[in-house]
C-alpha cells in the first residue's frame, strides 16, 4: 500500500472496494476550503480564477494527520457538478490533497444531504461527518454537520478543534 503522511493507504480500483475505509468527511470546498467568492468561473464556464484556492487545506491535513484511523474524503461540493468525472475534479486539488480524495458524492442529486444519504447509503458507511458553511442545506438536527462560517472555513479553530475531537475520539 502506498504511504503519504505516516499513514498507509489503499488504492482502490473500484469505489466499492473501499467498504473497510469507513472513516469519511464528506467535503464541501467554497466557504470550507477557502473564503465564499474566492474562486469565480468566467461567464462562460471555461475557465477559473483563484485566488487563494484550498488556502485552507494545511488544517484539514493537520486534522487527518491526527487522527488514529485512515481517514479519507468523499466531495460533495457543488463543485462536483462542474467536472463530468471525478478524475478531472480530482486534478484541480492540491497535489498533497489527492491520496485523501476517494470521489464525489452522485452528480444526479444536486441537494447536499441528498447527495451524502444516497453515497452512505449506496456504500453501508456509518463513520462520517460533514464539513460545510451552508447548514440550512442540512436537516434542522443533522448531527454529523460541522457547520463553518463562509468567510473563515478551516481557518476558524473551533470548526478544526470540532473535527479534531471527533477524529481522535471514534465517535462518528
Amino acid at each position: 500500500m502506498p504511504e503519504c503522511c505516516g499513514k498507509r493507504f489503499a488504492w482502490f480500483t473500484t469505489i466499492t472496494e473501499f467498504k473497510l475505509a469507513d472513516n469519511i468527511i464528506f467535503l464541501d470546498f467554497d466557504g470550507v476550503m477557502h473564503p465564499v467568492g474566492s474562486c469565480v468561473w468566467d461567464a462562460d464556464q471555461q475557465k477559473m480564477h483563484a485566488q487563494d484556492a484550498f488556502r485552507w487545506w494545511p488544517h484539514l491535513e493537520r486534522a487527518l494527520e491526527s487522527s488514529p484511523e485512515v481517514v479519507y474524503l468523499v466531495v460533495h461540493s457543488t463543485w462536483r457538478l462542474m467536472w463530468e468525472t471525478d478524475d478531472e475534479l480530482l486534478a484541480m486539488l492540491p497535489l498533497s490533497m489527492r491520496p485523501y480524495v476517494l470521489g464525489c458524492t452522485d452528480r444526479q442529486y444536486a441537494g447536499r444531504e441528498r447527495s451524502i444519504e444516497m453515497y452512505v447509503e449506496k456504500h453501508g458507511i456509518t463513520n462520517f461527518v460533514v464539513l460545510d458553511d451552508e447548514p440550512k442545506a442540512f436537516a434542522k438536527d443533522y448531527a454529523r454537520l460541522i457547520p463553518c462560517d463562509g468567510a473563515q472555513g478551516l481557518s476558524q479553530m473551533s470548526v478544526v478543534q470540532a473535527l479534531t475531537d471527533k477524529l481522535r475520539s471514534g465517535l462518528w
